[in-house]
């Protein structure tokens, strides 16, 4: 949904909902992906161990196992990862009301960008001054680190800012762009 010049619109809640129906659909089925792919481990490994008509030596299936826990740990871990994420997107809203806009924001990937945690604050429409839109680059810290380009939008109201970016909030970009709508004004590039 995209607002004309001077025309006021507000994201209805079906619109919010479908986009994060879908990104979490995604995630899930990702999810599911990486779950079979640790059950295919774990059986290689359980017949490694366990299956009797195997010609291999000890030395052989214990250099085997160890080969199979050393790929099937990046999965379990990814695992470990996504459903922290999957735990953090859910928790955290941004809701567009008539009266305004809602927000609640927490999580270890917000702290891990150095975006603050914001409890349930809600922000009247003319409370907001303007909205903006910064390309940061974040370091995923992994075993081989790397980092990546990612926009950070901003809510700039009288008494704080609020910031946020589509791995907190499904559907960021959209949701800056209806409250610039909102408000009457453009996403101011920083």
């Amino acid at each position: 949904m995209r607002a004309r010049a001077g025309q006021r619109i507000v994201m209805p809640a079906a619109d919010c909902h479908n986009r994060r129906t879908a990104t979490m659909t995604a995630i899930y089925i990702v999810r599911l992906l990486l779950w079979l792919l640790l059950a295919a481990f774990l059986s290689v490994l359980l017949v490694l161990a366990f299956f009797p008509g195997s010609v291999l030596t000890i030395t052989e299936r214990l250099t085997s196992a160890l080969v199979v826990v050393l790929l099937a740990a990046p999965v379990g871990n990814q695992l470990r990862v996504l459903n922290q994420q999957i735990r953090e997107m859910t928790a955290n809203q941004i809701s567009l009301g008539t009266a305004g806009v809602d927000l609640r924001l927490r999580g270890s990937y917000r702290g891990a960008k150095g975006l603050e945690t914001v409890p349930q604050t809600p922000l009247a429409w003319n409370e907001i001054d303007f909205v903006s839109r910064e390309r940061r680059t974040f370091m995923y810290r992994s075993l081989i680190p790397f980092s990546y380009p990612l926009d950070v939008y901003t809510i700039h109201a009288r008494a704080r800012s609020f910031s946020f970016t589509h791995e907190c909030i499904s559907g960021a970009k959209q949701i800056a762009e209806d409250i610039a709508a909102r408000i009457g004004r453009a996403i101011v590039p920083m």
